[in-house]
């Protein structure tokens, strides 16, 4: 780069260089041409006991993009309490009027408790993408509590105590539980509370992820690229642990979990069109 020399007015000599900027440009869209669908009786299972231990002993987040196709009282995923189980962790939808739908969540681990069980107060319009994300900050330590978030395109909705560090570091599920979307899966490896409905781009990130990274990855209803990449305001792609972007396979982009398997037998789609497409 060609740099000229001039005077100050005090006869120091400065250069007419442009200053060194960072830049902030965002990467290209990530193409998006499929998500899942899944019809009220299918599950797809994403990470296995040993995984979900690990994360949940922690401070963790988990987000997706969620279209609906009916109005019932149903699980869109996570793990489902069952008979003798100690963990919980999961988000579900009511039915408030027609065409609208509010959440629900839960976090229990190892019997300590930290839920909303009352409806959030926003509507969730049905046959739309929306982005949902679950954030669980760990408590400082012993019976310090944590807190865990919820956000709906974007914005914080929902925020509640979550259980007690000593308990979580504590939480453990039981053989053959999986981490699931379409259903919340027991300890028995078989889903719960069925929704019908699209997933989409499912990601768990080993941190709590900042409310700017989670307004940047929602985009305003248009998606984002890639999460394993750093953008804008997010900046948390190092702590990203898995990522299911449901491209017409079940591959964790990360590579760090196995091919999630279901329950049912879920189909590919191209419409509705997916976010990030």
């Amino acid at each position: 780069m060609k740099v000229s020399l001039g005077l100050s007015p005090g006869g120091v000599a400065t250069s007419s260089a442009p200053a060194a900027r960072k830049n902030l440009s965002q990467p290209a869209v990530y193409s998006n041409g499929h998500s899942v669908f899944v019809d009220g009786t299918e599950t797809v299972k994403l990470l296995n006991e040993s995984q979900i231990n690990t994360l949940i002993r922690g401070s963790f987040t988990w987000a997706f993009w969620y279209h609906d196709t009916s109005i019932s009282t149903q699980d869109l995923g996570g793990i489902s309490l069952a008979t003798g189980a100690s963990t919980a962790i999961r988000i579900r939808t009511i039915p408030v009027a027609p065409g609208v739908q509010f959440l629900q969540s839960q976090v229990t681990l190892n019997n300590s408790t930290g839920q909303d069980v009352a409806s959030i107060g926003t509507a969730i319009a049905n046959n739309t993408w929306h982005h949902i994300a679950m954030t669980v900050q760990k408590g400082a330590g012993g019976a310090n509590t944590g807190t865990v978030k919820v956000y709906i395109d974007g914005v914080e909705k929902q925020s509640f105590t979550g259980p007690s560090a000593t308990n979580q570091e504590a939480a453990a599920v039981q053989d053959d539980t999986t981490w699931g979307v379409g259903s919340a899966i027991e300890d028995d490896g078989n889903g719960n509370g069925f929704t019908s409905g699209f997933f989409d781009e499912v990601a768990f990130w080993d941190s709590v992820l900042p409310a700017d990274d989670i307004g940047t990855i929602y985009n305003s209803g248009n998606g984002t690229s890639d999460l394993t990449s750093d953008f804008g305001s997010y900046n948390s792609s190092s702590n990203l642990q898995y990522y299911f972007r449901f491209e017409n396979d079940y591959t964790d982009t990360k590579g760090n979990a196995s091919n999630a398997t279901t329950e049912g037998s879920p189909v590919f789609s191209t419409s509705p069109t997916p976010p990030c497409s």
